[in-house]
């Protein structure tokens, strides 16, 4: 193995030099690493992949900046590290077959060197295999969310092809301002919108799922078709009776119903369902292009013993105000999770511990099936460079919705901590299985 590694600076100075101020809601996911790996079955130029980071930077400057004491980046240009690693013994093959061992791949981004400015935010490595490359990189998620890291690094491929790119929003002030207003009204309106404190019982039993490795155990991935999913989907909608029921909210569905029995939950069990929304385009101060975090969880109750119809139709229902263009209540829920901080209140939409303690009453779902991963491409002009796999990211959600290959299409499901001890405990032919393949 050998490596090498080079600072690459944006191509030109920032247009407004002024510092990128983190919100309430990024210095929340300080603690957050977002990981991207793509496996390609042709070699990746290393030199002009880092003259399309260059572009890139002058469009993103807050990655090549540092961060001063984890409440902004100094647009300094500083630069963002491009590291080449060579791996001749290992094949493409080899990398896609174990995908859960593929973390090495990743360059290393430490959160209190990039909270105190000694890192960048964004950190970039190269590896050559035997027969093609690797590309993994780390950003904090206090600069990017799930949609803007993804959305990032598809703005970089097509750089690299010479292609157009909508300049981003980089402005944290589109993020909807709290109210200035008395905690106790502050702390009502959190009641009547259900928002939780998290207790001391949820933090004593989830405390198994925190030492190193069990809160990313991950599954293997479990393939559902694009036939089997449609046919779910119409299923579904036809005995909840809503109209426009997502093939996404028909599948979370199925899944939390396999979670409450996985988990062996008794019926009348109270339980949440959480979903995550993207409040780009519908928060109205918030463009499709904003870069920052602006992804809202989306608490649904139920109680254990719910139909599949039924989950679905609740979850529909919730979702609806929070996907509406223009969301008043995408914009509020960003204001309150402002203005909690500012009063120093701890309250959630939902009880966050409590999607990890042994049984978990919450099922967490991530849905990244229409993330642009495989929407890539880092070749010349003419010359298409395309990845033949995209790994997960190892952020800590129990379910998680990915897309499949194109060549494959359809969508990955993985289960991570508790939700993958538990699943492995069944047994690999049992009906549990069976039934959540939509065998």
């Amino acid at each position: 193995m050998t490596a090498a590694a080079l600072l690459v600076r944006s191509s030109e100075p920032p247009a407004d030099p002024r510092p990128w101020v983190l919100t309430a809601l990024d210095r929340a996911n300080l603690l957050l690493i977002l990981r991207g790996l793509w496996v390609f079955d042709r070699p990746l130029d290393t030199e002009h992949l880092g003259k399309g980071l260059e572009r890139l930077l002058a469009l993103y400057p807050h990655l090549a900046g540092r961060m001063v004491a984890g409440a902004r980046v100094e647009l300094c240009n500083e630069g963002v590290l491009l590291e080449t690693m060579s791996q001749p013994k290992t094949t493409v093959g080899d990398v896609c077959a174990a995908p859960d061992r593929a973390g090495r791949f990743a360059p290393v981004l430490r959160k209190a060197r990039v909270k105190k400015g000694k890192q960048a935010p964004m950190v970039v490595r190269i590896t050559e295999l035997a027969d093609g490359a690797v590309l993994g990189i780390r950003c904090t998620h206090a600069c990017l969310d799930g949609a803007s890291f993804f959305g990032m690094v598809r703005d970089w491929s097509r750089l690299c092809g010479g292609r157009e790119v909508e300049p981003p929003v980089l402005d944290p002030s589109r993020v909807p301002s709290p109210l200035d207003r008395p905690k106790a009204e502050l702390l009502a309106r959190l009641d009547e919108l259900g928002w939780v404190k998290p207790g001391w019982g949820s933090a004593i039993a989830a405390l198994p799922a925190f030492p190193p490795g069990r809160l990313l155990e991950r599954s293997p991935a479990i393939q559902l078709g694009r036939e089997a999913l449609a046919e779910l989907k119409g299923r579904v909608a036809a005995a909840a009776g809503r109209d426009g029921l997502s093939t996404g909210t028909a599948l979370a569905a199925h899944l939390t119903r396999m979670a409450v029995r996985l988990h062996g939950h008794e019926d009348g069990t109270p339980c949440q369902q959480v979903l995550v929304a993207d409040a780009r385009d519908r928060a109205p101060t918030l463009p499709a292009r904003f870069v920052g975090n602006a992804a809202l969880p989306v608490a649904t109750p139920f109680e254990a013993g719910a139909s599949l119809a039924e989950i679905a139709a609740r979850a529909h229902d919730t979702l609806a105000p929070f996907v509406a263009r223009p969301s008043p209540e995408a914009a509020e829920v960003l204001a309150l999770s402002r203005e909690i901080v500012r009063r120093r209140v701890i309250r959630m939409p939902y009880d966050v511990l409590g999607a990890h303690v042994p049984r978990p009453p919450v099922t967490y779902i991530n849905n990244f099936a229409r993330m642009p991963v495989y929407d890539l491409d880092f070749g010349e002009p003419g010359s298409p460079i395309r990845p033949v796999r995209a790994i997960p990211h190892d952020l800590p959600d129990p379910f998680l919705l990915w897309p499949a290959p194109p060549d494959q299409g359809g969508i990955e499901v993985y289960l991570t901590g508790v939700a993958a001890r538990a699943a492995a405990r069944q047994p690999p032919d049992g009906d549990w299985w069976t039934e959540l393949r939509l065998g």
